[in-house]
């Protein structure tokens, strides 16, 4: 039907639009850190690009429902504004008979963020780990200068005196370590080395055949000394950008299946698996919000005709706000056991397909929704508030 391709263009252009701009809004900060990443810690613009990439994913499982829910109530909005659902009414055509159309396009959504969840968010993790990783380990070797003090590691000062080219080993070692609590301490070690461990992604120098001289200012006359053969000291890199770029860590990295074995070893052991339970069904319920929000949106657009054009924006940002604000409730209840995992993830779907389909009920036949003519009612009121302002102080 032509009406089905109609409604099908006046959903996709507003949907990549809100897609494009909520990706921005997301991104915005991470950009910035990565900028500085780039401008004051030597990261190559490659690097820093391929680090968007890997985090993309964890975005776009977020923005395509939302951009979603923008597109239906902005399209539906317009149609009502322009007297297109009258006139499609008048022509016998129903409310119902028009959503085939967006519940198609939210099924295409559904499938896409569900692949999105399943394979590329446990992939972009990762690699957004790894790549971290590598670029903390790159810097922490070359950031180390013989014969110069060297601060730029997280609450301890590095002085070495020199480098076996070699071994890559540094003789006589120094640092300064100050601890919680007013505990401070001083290594000092003939020999040390960078080591890795990518099966934690940490990083550490590696001290040989040294001393730690400790000292407590809340006790003066407090002081240790401990002799050691080997001794590690984990390297933590003082950056605003890479303090805020932490990848995610834990189960959203899991797939499927290695969530199912983990449960599984972990119900063996008789330890409670409702933290990985949640995790699994997030990777669902999150998608299935296209679905949800198709059914909301439609109603919603068509009741709010008289609130203008920025209706539809501004009801879409108060639905994705009370979405997330039950699914994160949820999520913390159902990590914590008090409620079963599905439904935990799985009530904000139950509690919003509810409403929509209530919603498609009154719209459909013409019925008053008085909550809704409350909303527009004040939202009319502050809108012609604000703009009395903006003239006056023209």
């Amino acid at each position: 039907m032509k009406i089905n391709r109609y409604i099908t263009g006046e959903i996709i252009v507003p949907f990549f639009l809100g897609l494009g701009i909520f990706i921005f809004i997301l991104l915005m900060d991470k950009v910035l850190n990565l900028t500085e990443l780039v401008v004051s810690k030597g990261v190559r613009f490659s690097e820093a690009l391929s680090l968007i990439i890997y985090i993309l994913p964890s975005f776009l499982v977020i923005a395509i429902p939302m951009a979603f829910l923008l597109a239906v109530l902005l399209a539906f909005g317009r149609l009502s504004t322009d007297e297109e659902i009258t006139a499609a009414k008048s022509s016998g055509i129903s409310l119902l008979q028009m959503l085939p159309p967006v519940m198609v396009l939210s099924v295409i959504a559904f499938i896409v963020t569900l692949g999105l969840m399943i394979y590329a968010l446990p992939w972009g993790n990762h690699s957004f780990k790894s790549k971290l990783y590598e670029l903390a380990r790159r810097e922490a070797s070359t950031s180390i200068v013989p014969g110069k003090v060297l601060d730029s590691f997280s609450k301890i000062i590095l002085y070495v005196n020199e480098e076996d080219k070699s071994t890559g080993r540094y003789k006589g070692v120094l640092i300064s370590d100050e601890k919680k609590g007013g505990k401070k301490s001083m290594v000092i070690a003939k020999e040390g080395e960078i080591i890795s461990s990518p099966d934690d992604f940490s990083i550490a120098l590696r001290l040989y055949d040294g001393t730690i001289h400790r000292k407590d200012d809340k006790e003066d006359l407090k002081y240790g000394l401990i002799k050691f053969k080997t001794y590690d000291i984990t390297l933590s890199i003082e950056s605003k950008g890479r303090a805020a770029m932490v990848a995610p860590k834990g189960d959203r990295e899991l797939s499927i299946g290695e969530l199912m074995d983990k449960s599984k070893k972990l119900r063996e052991k008789g330890l409670s698996d409702d933290y990985l339970m949640v995790e699994l069904h997030k990777k669902f319920s999150i998608p299935f919000a296209c679905i949800v929000f198709a059914l909301i949106g439609a109603p919603l657009g068509i009741q709010g005709k008289r609130s203008g054009k920025a209706h539809g924006f501004i009801f879409s940002l108060i639905l994705i706000t009370v979405y997330y604000i039950f699914l994160m409730a949820g999520e913390a209840f159902g990590d914590k056991g008090k409620v079963p995992p599905y439904l935990a993830m799985w009530a904000p779907n139950i509690f919003f397909v509810s409403i929509g389909i209530y919603l498609l009920y009154k719209v459909n036949n013409d019925s008053e929704i008085k909550l809704l003519s409350i909303f527009e009612a004040l939202y009319g009121m502050v809108a012609k508030s604000l703009q009395g302002i903006f003239k006056r102080e023209k």
